[in-house]
């Protein structure tokens, strides 16, 4: 389905009539910063479930955009938080921190 800039989304399903009031306008505004910093960029946004809802790769964006714009929104969708909090305390890290060996 076009948008109203012309650009076709790659994927673009499921959408009720609360979505399309949250959904369409997260696109454009994620579209319009990556527009604002010169970065070309692919946009995802998921479900609860983490199925796209609408993911949307700008002209001239990387190719392995976006299967790594999905594999990030799955990831938010599945941890019910952002992917950036990985990384901070106290949400992170995403990962639990290993024992040194010999340490109890």
């Amino acid at each position: 389905m076009p948008g109203s800039d012309g650009r076709r989304a790659l994927v673009q399903h499921g959408l009720d009539a609360l979505d399309d009031l949250l959904v369409v306008p997260a696109t454009a505004a994620a579209l319009r910063k990556a527009e604002e910093i010169k970065v070309l960029e692919t946009v995802c946004i998921a479900d609860d479930g983490g199925y796209p809802i609408v993911l949307e790769r700008m002209d001239r964006a990387r190719v392995t955009g976006p299967q790594i714009a999905w594999n990030k929104a799955f990831t938010a969708a599945g941890h019910k938080r952002s992917t950036h909090l990985f990384n901070q305390a106290p949400n992170g890290p995403a990962l639990p921190a290993t024992r040194r060996s010999g340490s109890s």
